[in-house]
Formats: structure tokens, C-alpha cells, sequence
């Protein structure tokens, strides 16, 4: 959990091939979860209402966050953003959540207003999918997930992309949080479990 004092690096949502990250501190907690931080050289293309990643160390582990931009002005020591966090951290450490192939098991979700987009792989704390509408690093969508009589419905940030032939974008999203009783996580372990069995099945001719 952040808190004053801590060394935040938020990452430029204008640049998603790479991560370019640019180190603010925090400085005070605001009302309603929200927190005021000051860069301390140069700043990435911040703006009201934008979501962004957001990266810290907890217990000498790399970890990453949705978060909210609410306001950015200029103050006496550099660039001041106030944000609110989405959600729970989890790891940005890539290698940190084991991801399961679905390229095979043809399976689809609707991000945002899309529906129809094929998922590429699946972790139980986010997964890839190839789309057409084009959307910014940071930006929290809703999904839903189907396969086989198991749905995933939360709230997902645009992790990563790459632009595909076809006016298409191959996604990499994170896990924010949930809108339904059940953890958005839990959902997803439990489709990225059933598609392990499918693919298990298939390769024993179980069928």
C-alpha cells in the first residue's frame, strides 16, 4: 500500500511500446482516496480524467496499479498530479503469473463496447486479446469473459500493446477490480483452470 513518502513511477500512456516511467514522490493523502504526488524531473502527458499506471516497491517487489488522474498543475518544485488508485496492486514482474494459451480454445470477450475480441492467453491476474478500437496505456474498460458455461465480468486496465496487421492492437490487461459478488481474480483462475483441463483432455483423447 502507498503512503507518504513513497516513491511512485507513473508510466507515459502516449508511448506503448516500451515503459517509460517517470518518478514522482508522494506528498500527502487527499480526501476520498486520494493522493498528491510531485515529480521530481519531467513528467509523462498527464490529464484530468485520464487513467494510467502506476508503479512502487512493496516488500522489495516491483508491483503495479491502476489509477485515476484527477488534476495536474504546476507547483514551485515540478509537475504536482493528484490520482486515485484502482483496485488492488499486483506484480510487474512478467513472469511472476503463469499464462495459459487460448489461441486454440477460441475464446472470445467484450472489451469496452467491442464485443467478439479473441483472447490470446489468460493468468489469473489478466489476459491478452486481439482488438480493433484502439485505446491508450492506463485506460480502465469493463470485460466479460465466456468459455464453456464459466464468465469473467470485471474491470481491466490496457497493460501493454502492439499494433497488428489490420488496424488491429493486441492487448495485454490487468485485473482492477469487480462488479459482480465474486473476485474479478478468482473468475479468471477459474477459466484459465478449465481451459488447462480442455487442453488436457485433448491431448489425452479424452475429448
Amino acid at each position: 500500500m502507498i503512503k507518504a513518502g513513497t516513491d511512485v513511477h507513473f508510466r507515459d500512456p502516449k508511448v506503448p511500446s516500451e515503459r517509460v516511467l517517470f518518478h514522482a514522490v508522494i506528498e500527502a493523502a487527499e480526501e476520498d482516496d486520494r493522493w498528491m504526488a510531485t515529480f521530481s524531473a519531467g513528467s509523462p502527458a498527464l490529464a484530468p480524467e485520464q487513467d494510467v499506471l502506476i508503479y512502487f516497491e512493496i516488500k522489495r517487489e516491483f508491483m503495479q496499479q491502476p489509477a485515476a488522474i484527477h488534476s495536474v498543475e504546476r507547483g514551485d518544485e515540478g509537475t504536482v498530479v493528484i490520482f486515485e488508485p484502482l483496485g488492488d496492486p499486483v506484480s510487474a514482474e512478467s513472469r511472476q503469473h503463469y499464462r495459459v494459451s487460448t489461441v486454440t480454445s477460441d475464446v472470445t470477450a467484450t472489451i469496452g463496447d467491442e464485443q467478439g475480441c479473441r483472447v490470446v492467453d489468460i493468468s489469473s491476474t489478466g489476459f491478452a486479446a486481439v482488438a480493433r478500437e484502439a485505446h491508450d496505456i492506463g485506460t480502465t474498460l469493463d470485460v466479460c469473459m465466456t468459455f464453456e458455461g464459466k464468465s469473467c465480468t470485471g474491470s481491466a486496465a490496457i497493460q501493454s500493446l502492439r499494433e497488428r496487421p489490420g488496424g488491429k492492437f493486441r492487448y495485454g490487461l490487468v485485473s482492477v477490480n469487480s462488479v459482480e459478488s465474486r473476485d474479478f481474480q478468482e473468475q479468471l483462475n477459474d477459466i484459465s483452470l478449465e481451459i488447462q483441463r480442455s487442453q488436457l483432455r485433448g491431448l489425452s483423447g479424452a475429448g
